[in-house]
């Protein structure tokens, strides 16, 4: 069972791999929040590392030096992002299934829905709790810090 809590992350757990879902909403229209997520400079503004991007299906990315990486499978210009994303410490092949759902929220606000599945249990060093790691990370790393580095304000915690 999941919980969809405005501001907040559930986990669901499957067999061999792991779902995540949260939403959080920015003081942003759409389509700049869209923009910035596909946008190399500002990618590398929020994560404060070098990345690479691209804006096009098919297309690779990278995000902390590499640390992340993945491809674009689906791109609905101010509204949609789907990516194969993956750690680079996941075992060699493995992908999960990022979706990003931007929708309007008001004036000059959007609340993107996040659900990523296909996380794995474990890294390929045997390292536990990845789930939880991914999970920080979209906060601490992509959320916190795109409100903080772009200036696109959260309205609400998280």
């Amino acid at each position: 069972e999941q919980r969809r809590v405005h501001g907040e992350a559930s986990l669901s757990f499957s067999f061999m791999s792991r779902s995540l879902e949260m939403s959080v909403t920015f003081e942003v229209p759409p389509r700049v929040l869209y923009d910035s997520l596909l946008d190399e400079r500002d990618i590398m503004k929020f994560t404060r590392s070098p990345a690479r991007a691209s804006r096009d299906v098919g297309g690779q990315f990278s995000y902390f030096n590499g640390s992340i990486e993945g491809e674009n499978v689906e791109l609905i210009p101010a509204e949609k992002i789907v990516q194969k994303w993956r750690f680079n410490s996941w075992q060699d092949g493995v992908y999960s299934t990022v979706t990003l759902n931007l929708k309007s929220a008001g004036e000059d606000r959007c609340t993107v829905h996040l659900v990523q599945t296909g996380i794995p249990e474990t890294d390929k060093f045997g390292n536990g709790d990845v789930p939880r790691k991914v999970e920080e990370g979209w906060h601490q790393h992509f959320w916190t810090q795109i409100s903080r580095m772009l200036g696109y304000h959260l309205a609400d915690s998280i």
